[in-house]
């Protein structure tokens, strides 16, 4: 109430305190749902007259400088039988931006990789947790330093789980039903091709065209809307235009696509 009441000076109490940008953000909801990016008092202004739930509902957050991660993971007896850590191609709420969201695979070998195996299993540790699948994600800031963002009790979402089919020739989906009943599973990753998986945000307007980006490796691409299509803004993660997969088994030319598919548009609009 304090906030609504005085917002400019709620506004400099948090500036000082989260410093410039910060982040206003519901605490029960999903898929970046209700997020914003305050780098002003216009912005925050203007999203505090805006907000699609209850005041009591926010909170305020620091911005965190870095590349976005998660490593998924299948935990048996409070061990990690299974896990994978991918590099998002960007933080999820700029999905509702316009831009793709992908999530490449790290290699075993990569630093990275090796920094997140150890994060992930002493996070599951402190939680006490014993079985069955977590997602977990991660920033990892200019410095190299690693910042919790949240840990779920579930199978990772979006085109994932269809990338790790095609990636390990393990179905998640199945090996932690395995574990519920108590049954053993190969505890061996096998990654002789790689993949990842995009999804594609929809844009307000109506549907001109659907474009399809020029890769070098092997994909398959689904679009959800058709030409013609009267569309409104994305709000969640699930509003979705198209889905991909690409896979190579040649890990730089795949990199090199998953650079380049970030900032591929794939509706053009009237």
């Amino acid at each position: 109430q304090t906030l609504l009441l005085n917002p400019e000076q709620s506004y400099h109490i948090l500036q000082e305190s989260l410093g410039i940008p910060f982040i206003l953000k519901p605490i029960n909801a999903f898929g970046s749902k209700g997020f914003f990016k305050i780098a002003s008092f216009l912005e925050f202004d203007k999203a505090i007259k805006t907000l699609p739930f209850s005041i009591d509902q926010y909170e305020a957050e620091s911005f965190i400088y870095g590349k976005l991660y998660h490593c998924d993971s299948l935990v048996k007896d409070g061990k990690v039988i299974l896990m994978s850590c991918c590099q998002y191609s960007c933080p999820n709420a700029e999905f509702l931006s316009g831009k793709a969201l992908a999530s490449f695979p790290l290699q075993m070998d990569d630093p990275i990789y090796k920094k997140s195996v150890s994060f992930n299993a002493a996070v599951i540790s402190a939680l006490c947790y014993q079985n069955g699948p977590t997602h977990l994600e991660y920033f990892i800031t200019p410095s190299g330093e690693l910042i919790f963002l949240e840990i779920a009790a579930r199978l990772p979402g979006a085109m994932i789980l269809p990338a790790y089919d095609i990636q390990y020739a393990i179905n998640w989906v199945n090996a932690n039903f395995y574990i519920q009943l108590g049954k053993s599973i190969s505890d061996r990753l096998h990654s002789k091709t790689f993949c990842f998986g995009v999804i594609f945000p929809i844009k307000e307007g109506i549907v001109k065209q659907l474009s399809k980006p020029l890769l070098q490796c092997q994909n398959h691409m689904k679009f959800l809307v058709n030409v013609g299509d009267s569309l409104k803004p994305p709000r969640y993660l699930r509003d979705i235009a198209a889905t991909m997969l690409v896979w190579s088994d040649n890990y730089l030319l795949l990199y090199q696509d998953f650079e380049a598919i970030c900032y591929h548009q794939a509706l053009i609009m009237e």
